[in-house]
């Protein structure tokens, strides 16, 4: 959990209730497209007498949802994709939380010859600098990446 002048301190919880439940789909669609939805709910609470007790557990997103529209060909591919994750708390008495995250994610590719692709991927298309991973370091703004590859 989050403890100040460190930037996060694990800690054990004796006893706790987590509840929650994940669904997941793929619906292949017309032209080669592929269309993916992912949920996941998580209710994660402190059981343990003392202090934390009934608190939400840290670190333990709420919501999850992801979803991505992809199209692979023989010469050209391409996917767009929104992973969203809630606020949570940071420490075991929900005094300090992470905001929600939105982030946007497109790429484009083309096979080049036989088995060599380019391609070039975007990610956090909306540029958000708030964002952080869970050590509170930051995550980049808006990126572009170009990759060759092959597919063997």
């Amino acid at each position: 959990e989050f403890f100040p002048p460190a930037q996060v301190k694990p800690f054990n919880v004796g006893q706790a209730h987590i509840q929650g439940f994940e669904i997941e789909g793929a619906v292949p669609l017309p032209a080669g497209f592929l269309a993916q939805l992912a949920y996941s709910f998580l209710d994660a609470v402190d059981d343990a007498p003392g202090a934390g007790q009934g608190h939400h557990l840290a670190y333990r997103p709420p919501h999850r949802l992801y979803s991505r529209l992809a199209r692979k060909g023989d010469r050209f591919e391409g996917y767009g994709e929104l992973g969203f994750t809630s606020a949570m708390p940071r420490n075991g008495f929900d005094t300090a939380s992470e905001g929600a995250q939105l982030i946007l994610s497109a790429g484009l590719g083309a096979r080049i010859t036989g088995p060599v692709w380019l391609d070039v991927e975007a990610k956090n298309l909306l540029d958000d600098r708030t964002l952080e991973d869970q050590f509170q370091y930051p995550l980049p703004g808006f990126s572009i990446a170009l990759i060759a590859r092959a597919r063997l």
